[in-house]
């Protein structure tokens, strides 16, 4: 379950360095094959160049975690038992029983799946976000009503919130800790701080819904989802 990306830092696809580098791959590819016929393969890299941007484009690929990575993730993050953090009707657990297989996880003793499926199903997104969100509404609410404890939304009000706060600033940056496993950069606490003009426009709980939406948004990012 593999994402192929393109990237490029530092330079766009129509600069002179971009340029150079696919001048210099062009010429690498007729020298491996003039060296192939001499009993040679060797590489002749320029390590300038990249020119001016510093470097050129790579491939890369990301992975989906699937379901039983995910949800242990999320349940460390959100210090919620792995088996509560998502359950249907409130009796069945979301990821290793009703949507272990489009989850990406087998199913040897009911299905008789013994290989994951090699791609995502077109439910795989909605079932991630399902679980996402019903994994922020419970820790949301459990914060809110036992303060003494709360885990990630410490001092937090229910009903408005500065999202310039100190204890807005300490949540956001616990979440992404907790999450991620780094500090969130300054313009994505600036995002979800801007957010809350959104939530409040729109909410008679502003403070409790702008906290689970932005609890909802980091466990959705590409970078909690994937590897």
């Amino acid at each position: 379950m593999g994402l192929a990306l393109m990237a490029a830092v530092g330079c766009s696809n129509d600069s002179p360095g971009t340029d150079r580098a696919n001048n210099q791959n062009n010429q690498n590819n007729q020298n491996n094959q003039n060296n192939s016929n001499n009993g040679n393969n060797q590489n002749n890299i320029d390590p300038d160049m990249g020119g001016d941007c510093g470097t050129v484009e790579f491939a890369g690929t990301v992975n989906f975690k699937r379901g039983t990575r995910l949800g242990n993730d999320y349940a460390q993050a959100l210090g919620l038992p792995a088996n509560e953090l998502c359950r249907e009707l409130g009796q069945f657990d979301c990821i290793s029983f009703v949507h272990r297989v489009p989850m990406g996880d087998p199913e040897p003793y009911v299905s008789g799946m013994y290989e994951p499926l090699k791609d995502t199903s077109v439910s795989t997104t909605l079932i991630t976000e399902r679980v996402a969100m019903s994994g922020c509404i419970q820790r949301v609410d459990r914060d809110l009503a036992d303060p003494p404890n709360a885990v990630i939304f410490k001092d937090w009000s229910e009903a408005t919130m500065d999202p310039a706060s100190t204890e807005a600033s300490v949540a956001i940056n616990t979440l992404y800790q907790r999450m991620l496993l780094r500090s969130p950069e300054a313009e994505e606490v600036a995002a979800i701080q801007e957010f809350y003009t959104e939530v409040s426009a729109e909410s008679d709980q502003p403070g409790r819904d702008w906290a689970v939406l932005s609890c909802f948004s980091v466990l959705t990012s590409m970078e909690a989802v994937f590897y």
